[in-house]
């Protein structure tokens, strides 16, 4: 399944942009690998779900960019993970290297 998204999912704090990117990952899980990086703790999911904080912001970016294809990468709270910097730097990475994986982005 090509989803063939790069998007970016605002709101104000406490309006559910954790939810509705969990049931995204949700639907798309039975048909895609979902890797959901999120520095919050949630409940067991039927896909991965990564800590990216747990990991040096090279390893997050090498798994990502290297080993991760054709995958939905959802990172919930991208300015709370310490392997995206203020620039955005491994955002960038990841959209210059999406279409030869074949992954889809949500951030």
């Amino acid at each position: 399944m090509k989803l063939n998204k790069f998007t970016g999912v605002i709101g104000a704090p406490r309006t559910g942009k954790t939810t509705y990117m969990l049931n995204i990952a949700n639907e798309i899980c039975k048909e895609k690998k979902v890797i959901y990086l999120t520095p919050h703790n949630i409940p067991q999911q039927n896909f991965e779900v990564i800590n990216p904080n747990l990991y040096t912001p090279k390893i997050i970016e090498k798994y990502l960019c290297e080993k991760a294809s054709n995958s939905l990468i959802i990172f919930d709270e991208p300015l709370l993970c310490e392997c995206v910097d203020n620039r955005g730097t491994i955002l960038y990475k990841l959209a210059a290297t999406r279409g030869s994986q074949k992954n889809d982005i949500i951030y």
